[in-house]
């Protein structure tokens, strides 16, 4: 987090609330107990909108509840069937907060 904070103070900008760590998303998964429903990954990016199509996320998992919010959850090293796709090693989801 310091180096979110020393970034921001840099820019002359406030903290926003919203801002939240891998390390949350991860409890959050955890505690909609998804996390075996999803392969390795050590990298969130959150939007109010869904990826673009042709961003290389995949729909891994549809309307979980995180931070009591609907959520969609894509990944890029994930397929739609759930399945590890052996050529990408990119560790990275992508969580559309759709509430």
């Amino acid at each position: 987090m310091f180096y979110e904070e020393c970034i921001l103070e840099r820019m002359n900008l406030e903290k926003p609330q919203s801002l939240k760590s891998t390390t949350f998303w991860k409890e959050e998964i955890e505690k909609a107990g998804i996390q075996e429903s999803l392969s390795f990954f050590n990298d969130v990016i959150t939007e109010k909108k869904a990826p673009h199509p042709r961003s290389g996320y995949h729909l891994a998992l549809q309307d979980i509840p995180l931070d009591n919010k609907k959520c969609d959850i894509y990944h890029t090293d994930q397929d739609e069937g759930g399945l590890k796709i052996s050529d990408r090693t990119f560790h990275r989801i992508f969580i559309h907060i759709k509430e």
